[in-house]
């Protein structure tokens, strides 16, 4: 029995219990192989071609009605015919389509199309006919299967890889490995129901790292109700995802809280504009700022993919900036910002981020640490994603105003030049970058020296320094502390034991513990007398 290299197909089936009937799959060139099922993990099928492992979406997109029902199950490709001329197709249309997959998907491969049916799409009136250099392909590649498929609404029928089982078409998802340890926990979408979703328990085929599933880009054409369509985007594990357990970096707080039975409101938004949520990333524990080597404690911190991949990652989203600077395959990743949680591992991953205004985005569905500091942050490789994906989910209540160029770039002295000579020539290139675009000259201010001119005069004893870091420090230690008091309450009460904290998280709550309420309320104030003389 011999099986082609170059595709060799295995299929897998996992299912709840272990089963012990074989399964046949056809290699598609004649052969077959016989593979065990191995012990469920989940209600998932797999299967292997040329070192890259697909997933096989349970959902039924469409059937073929002229495949054969009692066939083997196999990969197929769909192309849409876009009605040929004189009703034949020809090997140059079919071998340009396939070479636009290859440079567009990345879950699409070459070697499918050794052992894969070919499904052409049509709707005229009579199916066409293979130009003779096509059927010749075909006698070496498909298998020799050719189906043609007629239909009255080919939008409906994305083009691309998918898997055939008799006459049911199903979508494929490439699965990555998780080598960064970005991710606690992946998923796929549950069909059963809307913004609902299903943890992915499959190890990668090293069996130490998590899979992470993505669909084929060339499943989400352009669609302007759709702006963010085939968006492959990763959360933060302090949003709530329906099906999925919410960590918060602490396995006592997974403990007592369980599977989460609603989906944030911002996630909703982005899976409304065609984002593809593909899994939960890690973070300190509580939102707050463990970092390695001293934490996180209950979940491993991830790689940085930068330099020696044992860099800082920063905290608190730093699975969130691991996975968008490690893997090329995910678009963007989505986290919250209460001090720098966002900004901090960015800059520490090499990556763009955004830490957009407090209250233009939703935050229901989001375990919050600071309410008045807490903020949906964005992070990717390319600033352009991150405009994208906050144009289409900010508040609609609070649209935006029309945007103009600045007028000013205001350079302030009190952080600049920066102590590092190759930092500050980064800077300083940027810069001069900025003003030869804008055609504007910076301006350089001191904002210590207008706080000690222009603040109110009972704030001026105070560096500008000194009353910032006050202001920041007793709001977010108190309210850090006290909004897990029902937490804390709630674990000792059912469990009849403390919840676990890590020593960096104690040391935080301790402090936010002995913050009085009047230290908190004059920080308030004194917030608020600043904010004014910001924006005067």
């Amino acid at each position: 029995m011999r099986i082609p290299q170059t595709a060799r197909l295995i299929l897998s089936s996992f299912r709840q219990r272990a089963l012990s009937m074989p399964l046949p799959f056809s290699s598609g060139m004649g052969t077959s192989t016989m593979v065990n099922t191995v012990q469920s993990i989940s209600t998932f099928s797999t299967f292997h071609c040329a070192g890259v492992t697909y997933l096989v979406r349970d959902r039924v997109e469409h059937l073929i009605n002229e495949a054969n029902p009692t066939a083997p199950a196999t990969p197929a490709v769909l192309i849409d015919l876009n009605s040929p001329e004189d009703n034949v197709v020809t090997l140059s249309y079919i071998q340009s389509v396939l070479d636009r997959f290859e440079k567009t998907d990345d879950v699409y491969t070459p070697e499918l199309v050794c052992d894969a049916v070919l499904v052409l799409l049509y709707d005229t009136d009579r199916p066409p006919s293979p130009d003779d250099d096509l059927s010749d392909y075909l006698k070496g590649h498909f298998s020799g299967n050719l189906i043609f498929q007629k239909v009255d609404a080919k939008a409906e029928w994305p083009e691309g890889p998918y898997f055939l089982r008799g006459h049911e078409l199903h979508q494929i998802w490439r699965l990555y490995s998780d080598h960064l340890g970005a991710f606690v926990s992946t998923v796929v979408p549950d069909d059963k129901g809307p913004n609902t979703f299903t943890p992915l328990k499959v190890t990668f085929t090293d069996g130490n790292d998590l899979s992470v599933a993505v669909p084929s880009r060339l499943y989400f054409p352009m669609d302007p109700n759709k702006p963010l369509n085939g968006l492959r985007v990763s959360v933060k594990d302090n949003f709530h995802l329906s099906g999925t357990i919410t960590t918060l970096g602490s396995r006592s707080y997974a403990r007592f809280y369980g599977v989460q039975n609603t989906t944030s409101v911002y996630v909703q938004r982005l899976i409304e504009a065609g984002c593809v949520i593909v899994g939960k990333t890690k973070l300190s524990s509580f939102a707050g700022t463990e970092i390695p080597p001293k934490g996180p404690i209950d979940y491993l911190a991830p790689f940085n993919p930068r330099a020696d991949q044992y860099q800082n990652p920063s905290g608190s989203s730093m699975g969130g900036a691991c996975s968008a600077a490690g893997y090329e395959w995910l678009d963007a990743s989505v986290s919250t910002d209460t001090t720098g949680s966002t900004r901090a591992p960015a800059a520490a991953n090499g990556l763009w981020a955004l830490r957009p205004t407090w209250g233009s985005l939703p935050m229901e569905g989001i375990v919050r640490s600071v309410e008045s500091f807490d903020t949906v942050g964005l992070m990717a490789r390319s600033p352009d994603v991150i405009c994208q994906l906050h144009k289409v989910s900010q508040n609609a209540e609070t649209p935006p105003k029309e945007r103009k160029l600045p007028i000013r770039i205001l350079y302030p002295t009190d952080w600049f030049p920066a102590s590092n000579d190759k930092h500050q020539a980064i800077l300083e290139a940027f810069t001069c970058s900025l003003e030869q675009y804008l055609g504007i000259t910076r301006t350089e201010i001191s904002l210590s020296e207008l706080w000690s001119k222009t603040a109110p005069e009972e704030s001026r004893e105070s560096e500008l320094s000194d009353y910032i870091a006050g202001v920041g420090y007793y709001i977010n230690m108190s309210d850090g502390y006290h909004n897990f008091a029902d937490f804390r309450a709630g674990y000792e009460e059912r469990f009849n034991e403390a919840p676990y904290i890590s020593p960096t998280q104690t040391n935080k709550w301790e402090e936010g513990k002995d913050i009085t309420p009047e230290e908190r309320q004059d920080a308030v104030e004194a917030r608020e007398i600043f904010t004014k003389w910001d924006f005067q």
